[in-house]
């Protein structure tokens, strides 16, 4: 078993270990874990998480044009639609909800996640964006009208046959 070390700079007391691999160079990069790699992807909660990332990913205008910082937010916006949306369900299960005292810790809780969700929609932006599918070069362009128009020019002389 590895031994860990104290962070950098603590006293000998602190209870913050570190792990060998964090502290072997200032610039070494720790895979920090992410609560959505820990849910089932079978489960529906799961399910939900991976098709709030890819709707979310697909209104900004795919996966590809996304910078790996806006990868991040993507991944916590979906996050915590996804935990707005399961508290909801399990509320909406309930009786009486806004008359029970006992429920406004979990009617906090939504609105928490939703100024989160909200939060970071406005940092990705509100607006849907088109996917770029322009040909990469103008010999492409030039190829696909060519191959167009044949294959107008076929479905016609077809018509006509």
């Amino acid at each position: 078993m590895s031994k860990s070390r104290k962070k950098p700079g603590s006293s000998s007391g602190g209870d913050f270990d570190m792990p060998p691999e964090a502290t072997t160079s200032p610039y070494a990069k720790i895979k920090l874990p992410y609560l959505g790699d820990a849910l089932d992807a079978r489960t529906k909660v799961g399910i939900a998480l991976r098709e709030n990332e890819a709707a979310i990913e697909a209104d900004l205008g795919g996966r590809e044009s996304l910078s790996a910082l806006k990868l991040g937010l993507v991944r916590q916006a979906a996050l915590a639609l996804c935990f707005a949306e399961s508290i909801e369900a399990w509320l909406i299960g309930r009786e009486n909800v806004f008359g029970d005292a006992t429920m406004l810790p979990w009617l906090a809780e939504v609105r928490h996640y939703q100024s989160a969700y909200l939060r970071l929609a406005r940092q990705l932006g509100l607006s849907r964006r088109l996917q770029d599918k322009a040909p990469a070069s103008l010999g492409d362009y030039i190829k696909a009208k060519r191959s167009g128009r044949a294959a107008k020019q076929e479905a016609e002389l077809e018509d006509g046959a």
